[in-house]
């Protein structure tokens, strides 16, 4: 399976009083007042070891990683936004909790959707992206995971209809919190969009508070409803390296079609920025990958 998304950066900006305004690989980006952007000399990177697996995530101090939220949507509608079966297009979202006072590197998120009769419900040929790495969630902090996947399908063409979702969670590594800095996304407000498709572009804000770039693995999206309830996401995999760069950058991600369900409140959408010390170990993002590898 291969999946494109579009994504675009901003290519201009005004310059305020008292910030400097660089841009870089078609990328704005901010550096605040009395600042300047922040030299590499004397950089240093927490270290990190070599992997070993994990069966459950639990951390050594007694803490976790959890999944806090979760909520999926399967709706049927054509490209137009009118009912048809062959659409059906099933989003799925999570809030994954760190409740240690460690760090949790590489945690491995393996979402499972299933019809009534348990038989798998996303077709085979994207269960490669039903697994997925967040890199470093840090003490206390809470990340979104989403993902958007076309279903299973009979001889007549009919789609299969999800009944149960679930996520299940594995970490990598517990590093102690020392030395490492923190990476948010906020969405711009009033700027998020989705059309008649179900496609949408959410522009927000990444800020690294990093010494140095970090190697981007993806941007995770959230879609909650009017009512605050978590019902869908997906996850956009062709990002620059600026979005994990040190400062402030603007950015916009740009979802599957059918990804955004009609029932979400575009502008409540949680962004989370996938940022790692290390290059990802599996293969080149968004390829097919083998099962249990995470796809980005």
């Amino acid at each position: 399976m291969a999946r494109r998304h579009r994504r675009r950066t901003s290519g201009s900006a005004a310059v305020a009083v008292g910030a400097v305004v660089l841009v870089v690989g078609g990328a704005v980006v901010w550096w605040r007042a009395g600042g300047s952007p922040p030299a590499e000399t004397g950089c240093r990177l927490p270290a990190v070891g070599a992997p070993t697996a994990a069966a459950a995530p639990d951390a050594p101090d007694g803490g976790a990683v959890r999944v806090a939220e979760r909520g999926f949507t399967q709706e049927s509608r054509d490209l137009d936004g009118e009912p048809d079966g062959r659409a059906d297009r099933i989003s799925m979202g999570a809030v994954v909790e760190n409740t240690s006072t460690r760090v949790a590197y590489r945690t491995r998120v393996t979402f499972a959707v299933t019809a009534a009769d348990g038989d798998p419900a996303a077709d085979t040929r994207q269960r490669s992206w039903l697994v997925q790495e967040v890199p470093i969630i840090l003490p206390g902090q809470r990340t979104a995971v989403g993902v958007a996947v076309l279903p299973t399908r009979d001889g007549d063409g009919a789609a299969t209809r999800a009944a149960t979702m679930t996520v299940a969670l594995a970490v990598t590594q517990w590093l102690p919190a020392d030395g490492f800095a923190t990476v948010t996304a906020a969405a711009v407000p009033g700027a998020a969009t989705r059309d008649d498709h179900g496609t949408g572009t959410v522009d927000y804000d990444a800020t690294s508070a990093w010494c140095a770039p970090l190697k981007p693995r993806g941007t995770a999206l959230v879609f909650r409803d009017r009512a605050g309830e978590l019902v869908g996401g997906d996850l956009v995999l062709d990002g620059s390296a600026q979005q994990c760069a040190p400062g402030v950058t603007r950015q916009r991600a740009a979802t599957n079609p059918q990804a955004v369900p009609s029932t979400a409140d575009i502008d409540r959408t949680e962004v989370t920025e996938h940022c790692d010390l290390a290059p990802a170990t599996g293969l080149i993002p968004g390829s097919v990958v083998p099962s249990g590898v995470p796809i980005n």
